[in-house]
């Protein structure tokens, strides 16, 4: 999964980031200001770029690396 620079997902129809979950096979890239919702189960590990923005929880089987992220528990 990449998620480019900048990029938002965002939620609609009352959609909740904590009843949103992600399963990725591989890795997970997050770019640059970037604001992703949900909770992310990456097997490879995943990469938050400076000023990426989490309203979730990233749990991988490797390890996830965040450079001044941003990180909203729900």
């Amino acid at each position: 999964l990449v998620v480019a620079s900048g990029a938002e997902v965002i939620l609609a129809g009352g959609a909740k980031a904590e009843n949103i979950f992600w399963q990725i096979a591989e890795a997970a890239d997050f770019g640059s200001g970037s604001t992703v919702n949900g909770i992310f189960l990456v097997k490879n590990g995943m990469a938050f770029k400076a000023g990426s923005t989490l309203n979730g929880a990233a749990l991988a089987q490797t390890a996830v690396t965040m450079i001044a992220t941003t990180i909203n528990q729900v």
